[in-house]
């Protein structure tokens, strides 16, 4: 709760905050007053719930923060950005643009973009000189076509925010598990009947797979049987193939566990997957929010995901450090 505070703040007041509770927090309210008026009793409201913790506690956490927000300005946002939304990005430029793009990157993220790309984008190469000022310009630029990322670390407990700490491959293969999850769920609630009656039109593989993914079906899970009727109508419209129907379940069901999130942290999750993944969540949410979609237990559905998280790490599948991760309570 308290880091989700203080990250409802812009960084320049992040770090005000913090520098005020660490260094003057006897005097907090006194400096505060120099601030225009909304902005103090904002900093004051956060500020009095962070001193309700224990002072041990909160100093750890406050100078844990402002460390976070030190390394985060030292290193550009794109690092933690998936290639392919650069690359997206890319395509739209002239020549010329992309020539600067590609001089103003660090060379980190420029061996990123190479590694994707080979020749596909005319003028591949750093070799346009310009001055540091203009490539700080160019670069600022750039930035701003994406969302601001985070500055997070790993933690043995395991929050749903921490999602972001997956990389592109690992939540590719999330989203497939979580795919096979919400189809079994969602079928277990219309019946074997309705269910044998609606595969009967697919190949005998994805029935395979679906009706033993029914058998792990957890009946508490909240979806009715009108919510998972409307759940397969929209999974299955334009279906091309097993794969991309496990995908795109997955990232349904992702983006209703997104549904309430704040809006920053939408595209921070989705500019972590590969871009057309990405588009797709974002797309998902977008139709759940517009359509009035039957609320679900969004919080379960978070403990669902972060489940897998956990048994895909403990299945060597994906990064192994969440194995041993709790799950918040």
């Amino acid at each position: 709760m308290a880091i989700e505070l203080l990250e409802s703040l812009n960084v320049r007041n992040q770090s005000l905050l913090l520098m005020l509770l660490l260094f003057s927090s006897r005097e907090y309210e006194d400096l505060l007053a120099y601030l225009p008026k909304d902005e103090a009793n904002v900093l004051k409201e956060l500020a009095a719930s962070l001193l309700t913790m224990d002072r041990n506690n909160r100093i750890q956490l406050l100078v844990a923060r402002l460390k976070q927000l030190l390394m985060y300005q030292s290193q550009s946002a794109l690092m933690t950005i998936e290639p392919s939304w650069m690359i997206e990005y890319l395509k739209k430029e002239t020549p010329f643009v992309s020539k600067a793009i590609f001089a103003s990157l660090s060379p980190q993220i420029f061996r990123q973009l190479k590694q994707r790309l080979g020749d596909k984008i005319s003028g591949f190469n750093q070799d346009l000189v310009l001055s540091d000022p203009l490539k700080q310009i160019v670069l600022k630029n750039f930035e701003k076509q994406f969302a601001k990322m985070p500055y997070e670390e790993f933690s043995n407990v395991l929050l749903f925010r921490d999602l972001i700490l997956l990389n592109a491959r690992d939540l590719i293969k999330l989203s497939r598990e979580i795919g096979k999850i919400s189809l079994a769920t969602a079928f277990s609630k219309i019946g074997i009947q309705s269910t044998a009656q609606f595969l009967s039109h697919y190949n005998q593989a994805l029935q395979d797979e679906i009706i033993t993914g029914m058998k792990d079906a957890q009946a508490s899970d909240s979806l009715d049987e009108t919510s998972a009727k409307q759940f397969l109508e929209v999974v299955f419209a334009n279906f091309h193939n097993v794969e991309d129907l496990f995908q795109k379940s997955g990232l349904y069901y992702i983006a209703y566990a997104i549904k309430e999130a704040e809006s920053i942290f939408v595209p921070q999750l989705a500019q972590r997957f590969p871009y057309a993944h990405g588009q797709m969540l974002i797309e998902c949410r977008k139709m759940i929010l517009k359509n009035g979609f039957i609320e679900l237990d969004i919080e379960k559905r978070q403990k669902v995901i972060l489940a897998a998280i956990v048994l895909l790490s403990s299945q060597k599948q994906i990064d192994g450090r969440f194995s041993q991760c709790t799950i918040s309570a």
